[in-house]
């Protein structure tokens, strides 16, 4: 039961990622191949751990649907050459995850919801305020 419970966590992983690779690929084309000046580098946890076992918090809690959503609001907002989405491994607070940090404030954002997305690009990425309800 537990092999079948962590197979299938693994087949879903493996497609969401599949998926957001494509993503990422079709953001890089765009970007064209030379070095750009970021204004924002966007990081949102994907629950992958080089060693020890994966919790999976951030990722049971949408976190590649957050990072996805982040590129859509980046391409819709003509910000593709200014602002950067990658998503890590883990980030070290499952407990109050999906965590985006954005850089380069350095500023990290816990439980970050599709909905929070749209704030944060709305008042951080382009407003220039940190949303500090989100600040953990």
């Amino acid at each position: 039961m537990i092999f079948t419970s962590i197979l299938l966590f693994l087949v879903i992983y493996h497609l969401e990622f599949d998926n957001m690779e494509e993503n990422i690929n079709i953001s890089l084309r765009k970007r064209g191949s030379k070095m750009i000046n970021l204004k924002h580098h966007i990081f949102v946890c994907a629950s992958c751990r080089v060693n020890g076992m994966q919790k999976g918090m951030c990722f049971s809690k949408e976190s590649v649907k957050v990072v996805q959503k982040f590129m859509e609001e980046v391409e819709d907002r003509d910000l593709i050459n200014e602002v950067m989405v990658t998503n890590t491994g883990c980030l070290g607070v499952c407990n109050k995850g999906p965590i985006v940090v954005v850089y380069p404030e350095g500023t990290w954002y816990g439980n970050v919801t599709l909905d929070d997305v749209e704030r944060i690009m709305d008042e951080h990425i382009e407003g220039g305020k940190v949303v500090e309800e989100l600040v953990i």
